[in-house]
């Protein structure tokens, strides 16, 4: 197809001054961006069915490597309709409201990251394009780079806890455990026979109470360190988990993923996190069943505690200690947390976490 011979610029599309004429003409020559000044092309009924390039500056000639004078939008850049450059340009034109798009471009032996702007102009419109990829690299560099320091901040920030809660697990076994222990021993030693009936009762009810806060003390101490779950895994410690916080009047159900594999960096916090859910189950709930399922969804991990509890608003009810715990731990993991409840209808908790988080 012959090329049109086509009036600069200057005179035919922006009737710019005399004096600007040079000006702009320079303007436009030299631009960084590639230029393209497209004229549309309708059918009989005046729908735009192609764009053809009736000026170009030197840019645009340089980033495909030849003259793009005379070259209609859909036949030489086919690509151009799926990533949706050739209808927002229609709309720019027939709508006169500019076209920002940034869109990642493979096709016609190219692939790069462009952004495109476009302002109409007559019966057309004025095209720049802008090879975005360098910028796109960095900010993928920039992201990789806060996600490391997120993790390195996560790792942190929980091997602190633990390292604390350890402290605490064998302040409690070595310290408390052993001074209710010998207290008790001391009791039972003592002889029935010799004591009054009233101090013979006394000693019965104290040797019961110390049993029971002994064993109460060595149960807070295991779950400050689970070791269920650092002997066999995360799909056993939830099944105790659930097995032990049963009650009379509540069944606590664990559906794990078969072959479920989480790396212990990973799966104590989540176990942390069921912890203290099923810990508001039994607290606040009012439920008399619970369940915890724990899946993979693709690269993500995914936990879920319901309950048919009494539920509550979300939007008004306050939100204790727990729950704000689980959202920090769930955002220190580059994860998503979810809560939805409704007066009456349970308590639905949904939390994803990538299996990336806390490894590098």
């Amino acid at each position: 197809m012959p090329v049109p011979k086509v009036p600069k610029l200057r005179r035919s599309l922006l009737q710019a001054p005399p004096d600007n004429q040079v000006l702009l003409e320079a303007v436009f020559d030299n631009s960084p961006l590639a230029l393209h000044v497209m004229r549309s092309i309708r059918d009989a009924a005046g729908t735009i069915v192609d764009f053809e390039v009736v000026q170009a500056n030197a840019e645009a000639e340089r980033q495909v490597g030849y003259s793009v004078l005379g070259l209609r939008m859909r036949q030489q850049w086919p690509t151009t309709l799926t990533v949706g450059l050739f209808a927002g340009v229609v709309q720019t034109v027939e709508t006169r409201q500019p076209l920002d798009l940034e869109q990642y471009y493979e096709g016609e032996g190219v692939q790069a990251w462009y952004r495109w702007t476009a302002v109409p102009l007559n019966d057309g419109a004025v095209v720049s394009v802008e090879n975005i990829s360098p910028r796109k690299q960095a900010e993928a560099e920039l992201l990789a780079l806060q996600l490391g320091q997120q993790r390195q901040l996560a790792n942190a920030v929980l091997e602190a806890q633990e390292a604390e809660r350890q402290r605490m697990a064998e302040g409690l076994h070595n310290g408390i455990c052993q001074l209710l222990y010998a207290a008790k021993l001391h009791l039972e030693q003592m002889s029935q026979k010799t004591l009054e009936p009233v101090f013979a009762e006394s000693q019965r009810k104290a040797v019961h109470l110390l049993s029971t806060a002994l064993t109460q003390t060595r149960e807070l101490s295991h779950q400050l360190v689970p070791l269920v779950l650092l002997d066999f895994g995360l799909a056993e410690a939830v099944r105790r988990l659930c097995l032990e916080s049963c009650t009379a009047n509540l069944k606590l159900q664990a559906i794990v993923a078969p072959a479920l594999d989480v790396p212990i960096e990973l799966a104590l916090p989540l176990y942390r996190m069921m912890q203290e859910l099923v810990a508001n189950i039994i607290r606040h709930a009012a439920a008399t069943q619970g369940q915890i399922l724990i899946t993979t969804q693709g690269s993500w991990l995914e936990l879920r505690v319901r309950d048919n509890g009494q539920g509550f608003d979300p939007a008004v009810a306050p939100r204790g200690l727990g729950v704000r715990s689980v959202q920090d731990r769930v955002k220190l993991l580059g994860g998503q947390f979810v809560l939805s409840s409704s007066p009456g209808d349970g308590t639905w908790v949904t939390i994803r976490v990538p299996h990336s988080a806390l490894t590098n």
